[in-house]
């Protein structure tokens, strides 16, 4: 799965990426959405998720809203 999926690619399948699992609690009728959506286009659940979040991302960033700088972690 390419790191960079957009929905739109999800109807021509591309190369693997490996991935890694995250677990994340989201309500039930989000994932009935993500069902559908799932359903819908024919793709895997993880491939539609990681195309969700890369169109919320690219949306975000071009919204002018924004962080231009991410804040550095102290390391301890």
């Amino acid at each position: 799965m390419k790191r960079d999926l957009k929905l739109e690619d999800l109807k021509q399948r591309s190369e693997v990426v490996p991935m890694k699992l995250l677990s994340v609690r989201v309500p039930v009728d989000l994932i009935d959405r993500i069902d559908d959506v799932v359903d819908l286009l024919n793709a895997g659940k993880g491939e539609v998720v990681v195309a969700l979040l890369n169109e919320g991302l690219g949306r975000y960033r071009s919204s002018g809203s924004a962080v231009k700088k991410r804040v550095a972690k102290k390391k301890r």
